[in-house]
């Protein structure tokens, strides 16, 4: 029998950022995403504005025995990422997040959000299309130190 969540997203702060760096290593044995991204990020210059607000959050589940966090999202140079648990993925979470993000993107006064994603992550593409996010052309293949060769797509969502 599957437990019942109750799901949250939590601003990251300095408290919770032992459990953050935990899942972090989690997430990084399920998925070459954040790989990924500091091999983009150390051949390419990420086009967001640095003098704008950023925020990280956790995204919680209580069993009402216990809260863990199972996925991280964060608008960083107005960049979006999120990164959830493969065990917790197909729940509607990714959509929930990301409806927060926006929320939160638009409250705080950000004109745009640009995110990359792999070519091959038909959900992902899927979800952020439904957010209206566009493709914006720029698609770059990268290598990663195990040698596997990744394909971005960057998607741009204008919130102005």
């Amino acid at each position: 029998m599957s437990k019942a969540y109750q799901y949250s997203l939590l601003t990251l702060t300095a408290d919770y950022a032992p459990q953050a760096y935990q899942l972090i290593d989690l997430l990084q044995e399920e998925s070459d995403t954040f790989t990924l991204g500091a091999v983009r990020d150390g051949q390419q210059a990420r086009p967001g504005d640095a003098s704008l607000p950023d925020r990280t959050w956790l995204v919680m589940a209580n069993d009402q025995q216990q809260e863990r966090s199972i996925g991280i999202a964060s608008i960083d140079q107005q960049e979006v990422g999120i990164a959830i648990l493969k065990e917790f993925q197909g729940q509607g979470l990714g959509k929930r997040t990301v409806t927060a993000m926006i929320a939160w993107a638009k409250q705080t006064g950000l004109p745009w959000l640009w995110l990359d994603v792999q070519a091959q992550n038909e959900v992902a593409i899927h979800l952020y299309q439904q957010f209206s996010f566009e493709f914006t052309g720029e698609d770059s293949d990268f290598t990663l130190p195990n040698g596997k060769v990744r394909q971005l797509r960057r998607m741009r969502l204008e919130l102005v």
